[in-house]
């Protein structure tokens, strides 16, 4: 079997939002264990695609206002579109699992209107 040559994965950019992804899956994952939300929860399909869509409106509004998004600050933005997608499942997410971050939290709020 031929070895791809994967000069793609070299690019520093696509280094950084293999990271940056990397921390949001870790995040995710993090959160739904401390929420003692199963891995196989039906509900998870339209909540990670609920909180992806949310994510790509909240990350271009960050980059706009001129926030740092590395790999720790996606994953805070990631868990509060990830909260906020929750919720409207019928499940409450406890202040305590949410990270100390105004700023996303409000940049969070700002795009969902």
């Amino acid at each position: 079997m031929a070895k791809l040559n994967d000069d793609f994965g070299h690019d520093p950019s696509v280094q950084m939002m293999r990271k940056i992804f990397s921390s949001m899956e870790k995040a995710q994952w993090d959160m739904l264990e401390k929420m003692k939300i199963s891995a196989f929860d039906d509900r998870l399909r339209s909540i990670r695609k609920t909180a992806l869509n949310l994510f790509e409106k909240a990350f271009p509004l960050a980059v706009s206002k001129g926030m740092d998004l590395d790999e720790k600050t996606s994953a805070v933005l990631y868990v509060f579109c990830l909260a906020q997608s929750i919720k409207p499942v019928g499940i409450d997410v406890p202040d305590i699992f949410l990270p100390d971050d105004k700023p996303i939290e409000a940049l969070v709020t700002e795009a969902l209107s």
